[in-house]
């Protein structure tokens, strides 16, 4: 085990304004000094904030006019156009605003769960059966509006069930990373023609060693539990120095997210310690959610450390004052704490 609190080079906790709250994070996107948080299921909007956790804007837009949603399921950034950009799973448009969240426009498009920009083409990454070919399903798919141009990443039938793969990210230099569901290999998408194998990840009993078998959730699950299988989750972060990733493997007879992190220049895997301590110096939590250049976001609910803190006899003590004051001001109410870090 690993703590990644000794290797920390700086950090900071950022705690979201409550005005507004949050349901879910389902996607969290850090751009030109402001906050993107999708919200697609719970509150269905978007929250805009600046690095201080003040709120900014809130697009809330849901409705069937012409600068509306139906229902959200991805959000991106175009980086060349400098505008943020909405997917309505419902509708099969696309709606782009400016970065301080104002609507621009609304394309028509296809049918997708999750989209990136990537040189002036969306990446469309269906989910299985959202496909064009009543033979096969593809990840992706690249388009202009509604005008498809490249296809890729067929569905293979361990697949299926699982329904659709974890969303492709940008790494800390904004190249594309793509993992198919339960695959060991991350692809490097560089255009809506040409992709490339970044890092392939061996374990030696892989679930996708039995690729080509159409196996239900359960049947991999037992696979996971009762004969010592392991899975890439697909979360998947790269910076310049480091490269964290999780797997799925058995503990208790239950699978359970297990966090690494691959530090480039030793060639060295470790994995994360997540377990509880007594004393408290920092929270980081080892799920990221996003990056910021070389740095790592996460998060974590404060009011529930508060109840646990509260409930526990173990005489918990955290000696970040700091840190100390966002839990102690937290209530039932409070949105979730961003934690920005960066490593040595």
């Amino acid at each position: 085990m690993d703590s990644v609190v000794v290797r920390l080079d700086s950090i900071s906790y950022i705690p979201l304004e409550s005005t507004d709250l949050i349901g879910e994070m389902d996607k969290v996107l850090v751009y030109d000094n402001k906050i993107y948080i999708l919200d697609a299921f719970v509150a269905e909007k978007v929250f805009i904030f600046d690095k201080r956790g003040v709120l900014l804007k809130t697009i809330d837009n849901k409705g069937q006019g012409p600068d509306e949603y139906a229902g959200l399921s991805g959000m991106s950034i175009d980086f060349d156009k400098r505008e943020l950009c909405l997917n309505d799973r419902l509708t099969m448009k696309k709606l782009y605003f400016d970065l301080d969240g104002k609507f621009l426009r609304k394309e028509n498009s296809i049918p997708c769960f999750y989209l990136n920009r990537l040189k002036y083409f969306t990446v469309n990454q269906l989910a299985y059966l959202q496909s064009f070919s009543k033979d096969v399903n593809y990840h992706l798919v690249f388009t202009q509006l509604d005008s498809v141009y490249s296809k890729g990443f067929p569905y293979e039938p361990i697949q299926k069930r699982y329904v659709m793969s974890k969303n492709a990210v940008f790494n800390s230099t904004n190249d594309l990373l793509f993992v198919p569901v339960l695959s060991d290999t991350v692809y490097h998408i560089k255009s809506f023609n040409e992709y490339c194998v970044r890092y392939v990840l061996k374990h030696k009993r892989s679930v996708w060693n039995k690729h080509g078998e159409e196996l239900s959730y359960n049947e991999v699950a037992k696979l996971i539990k009762n004969d010592g299988y392991t899975a890439f989750s697909g979360l998947f972060y790269e910076t310049s120095k480091y490269i964290y990733f999780s797997m799925e493997r058995s503990l208790n007879d239950l699978v359970t997210n297990v966090f690494f992190m691959y530090d480039k220049k030793k060639k060295q895997v470790y994995e994360l310690d997540g377990r509880g301590m007594t004393f408290f110096t920092e929270i980081v939590p080892p799920d990221l959610i996003a990056l910021d250049g070389e740095m790592c976001v996460s998060s974590f609910d404060a009011y529930r450390l508060k109840e646990l803190f509260s409930d526990n006899d173990k005489g918990y003590i955290i000696k970040n004052n700091i840190l100390k004051a966002i839990i102690e001001k937290s209530d039932e109410n409070s949105n979730p704490v961003l934690v920005f870090y960066q490593l040595k």
